[in-house]
């Protein structure tokens, strides 16, 4: 990687710049093209412009020098037509030689044909290439000039036209001087607006972009992954102009139709979830998921997947599909590369959980249970192995259903004794590298199948997080209501964790009032030791229970009964909802509401009731 501050002259030294062939459309618009103008014309050109990264390419004899732009699209885009706008409200002969070598170039100094320095992508190409104009007999010309006032200014699908006569109008407002003036600086060698990084062959972008970028901007593994299969496609082609149309219409009916082909489709996959140091979208975690179902021959004798989920990052995603694309040697291989993940994003999106609180939810509802509770203790790392259940048993529903309760007992496993789950990556690979010998399978689950009371109490009698506690007692009251005769429409998941004795208790539930008892009942006269086994009760799933609603946090740390009834309207204060007003749900009306104290043997006491429970639901 080489990185070096440029001044903009430095296009007048490049041949080819390459905007990958599928690469997303331009998008700056307005404001963009405004606060770009009024910096440079407020600094004199001399405002930074941020950075461009390049790859380049090897040279081939008799072939123009290349650079895919892997990174600053958008601002070359617009520098170009920023160039191209104010030579053209300029009409001097002074700057032509500059305008010509920053946006043209000749393929030997000997050729009189000049070509556009930028090769934009399928999306973009014809609009920019009108703009650009052409050079004739040694001439800059410009013929949409004379058609500016037909550029729709609220087209969407015209913002490189647009652009242009944004600046193309602004520039002929303006002195012609300052307009020399500002075309000088720009083109000053001394004045470094840019930060240009080439990259190599051994470079990868997508961990170089995520590391220099600090916005929180960053590069996409799916643009990546998307340019270069089709560019691989398109090279495997005779280059000429009807196969260029076949791949770009394989694109349209594949690609585009299933990442963009709406907005809807362009907002889910680039909705994005938080993993590890990055946020990563949608589009990215099908990769991965993708990545670590698929299996291909990387030599004769490995037989490995795409994406390691033991031993790789998501940082190496796109290497790694790259190095997978290497070996589609046809275009046969490569359009069923294509149609495949296509046709794997469609079973991603139909069942890869999503956090929602609106879906009324019910206990026998054997998917949506394992999707909810998937989703809400953030736990993706299994994605990859819900996929692969869904593709392998799709005709099979009754192995569906149990190979779902067997992934749900194995999450709920570790959230309910609070085992660590630092190899949930690793438990990923083995359950869908044992799932099809029933028998290894069996022999693999056996230890996560085996729930005890005993650790069931451990697990849920202290540090139980409000998020892991929420999902259990939304299940427990939906298995209650499951076995009640009254029909019932389900329940959405929007309730408030509340913990009965308060984080804060040292004011109002200090041990004049609540003495200290251990979990039979027994009075702790140690201070010490009463305190500590208060604190690890507070946080015991005994002690917590959903209501429709927040308490006051005046009422939420309030002595027991006051917690309960709330507080009656006073003169000039509304009334404060308690417990009681907020209990909606069978596991406060049954569990709590009808206490008269509330102290660590209640806690203790309810730990025993709920977790015969979650043995009920879970231990079997």
């Amino acid at each position: 990687m080489d990185a070096k501050g440029q001044p903009l002259r430095f296009l007048c030294g490049e041949q080819i710049l390459e905007i990958p062939f599928f690469q997303r459309a331009y998008v700056w618009n307005d404001d963009n093209w405004k606060d770009l103008l009024e910096d440079l014309l407020k600094n004199s050109g001399s405002h930074f412009l941020g950075s461009i990264i390049l790859k380049r390419q090897k040279r081939i004899t008799g072939e123009a020098e290349k650079a895919i732009i892997i990174d600053g699209q958008q601002r070359l885009t617009t520098l170009s037509i920023f160039i191209k706008a104010l030579y053209d409200s300029i009409e001097n002969q002074q700057i032509k030689s500059d305008a010509i070598d920053a946006l043209f170039y000749k393929l030997r100094s000997s050729d009189s044909d000049y070509l556009l320095t930028i090769s934009h992508s399928h999306n973009d190409k014809a609009q920019f290439e009108e703009v650009m104009g052409m050079v004739v007999d040694g001439e800059l010309q410009s013929p949409i000039i004379e058609n500016i006032e037909l550029i729709d200014d609220k087209d969407p699908r015209m913002l490189i036209k647009r652009c242009y006569k944004y600046f193309y109008t602004q520039f002929n407002t303006i002195p012609k001087e300052t307009r020399i003036n500002l075309w000088d600086n720009l083109f000053d060698k001394n004045n470094k607006i840019l930060v240009v990084i080439d990259l190599d062959d051994n470079d990868q972008e997508q961990k170089i972009f995520d590391t220099i970028n600090s916005s929180g901007v960053r590069l996409s593994a799916t643009d990546i992954i998307k340019n270069y299969v089709f560019q691989k496609y398109l090279d495997k082609t005779d280059k000429s102009l009807e196969e260029q149309e076949k791949v770009e219409k394989f694109y349209k009916e594949t690609w585009e139709d299933t990442f963009c082909g709406s907005q809807d489709d362009i907002a889910y996959w680039n909705t994005q979830k938080n993993v590890g140091r990055y946020n990563r979208d949608n589009s990215e975690l099908l990769l991965q998921c993708f990545g670590i179902v698929t299996k291909y021959y990387a030599t004769k004798d490995d037989y490995i997947s795409i994406f390691d989920v033991e031993n790789d990052i998501l940082n190496n995603l796109a290497n790694n599909y790259k190095k997978y694309i290497d070996t589609l040697n046809t275009i046969e291989e490569i359009q069923k590369f294509i149609k495949d993940l296509c046709d794997f994003s469609n079973t991603y999106r139909e069942h890869i959980p999503e956090k929602e609180r609106e879906t009324p939810l019910k206990y026998d509802d054997v998917e949506k249970r394992l999707c909810h509770i998937l989703a809400w203790s953030e736990n993706t790392t299994f994605n990859p192995y819900l996929l692969y259940l869904y593709r392998t048993y799709e005709g099979n529903p009754e192995k569906l259903q149990e190979r779902l309760k067997t992934l749900e007992r194995f999450v709920m496993y570790f959230m309910i004794t609070g085992k660590s789950n630092k190899n949930f990556n690793k438990h990923c690979s083995d359950l869908i590298n044992n799932d099809s010998d029933e028998n290894n399978f069996q022999n693999y689950i056996k230890p996560y199948m085996n729930l005890t009371e005993d650790n069931v109490l451990a697990g849920i009698g202290s540090k139980v997080s409000n998020r892991d506690g929420s999902i259990i007692l939304f299940w427990i009251e939906l298995k209650r209501r499951s076995d009640s005769p009254t029909d019932y429409d389900g329940l959405k998941f929007n309730y408030q964790l509340e913990h009965i004795m308060p984080q804060k208790w040292q004011k109002n539930w200090k041990k004049e009032n609540v003495p200290y008892v251990d979990n039979n009942g027994v009075q702790i006269q140690d201070e010490v030791e009463g305190m500590g086994h208060r604190d690890e009760k507070i946080f015991s799933l005994g002690n917590m229970t959903l209501l429709n609603g927040k308490l006051n946090n005046i009422i939420s740390n309030s002595d027991f009964i006051t917690k309960l009834e709330g507080k009656p309207a006073e003169k000039g204060k509304k009334a404060q909802a308690g417990i009681k007003q907020c209990a909606d749900l069978l596991i406060t009306r049954e569990d709590i509401i009808n206490k008269s104290t509330w102290d660590e043997q209640a806690i203790f006491e309810r730990e025993k009731k709920l977790t015969r429970e979650i043995m009920n639901i879970w231990g079997i």
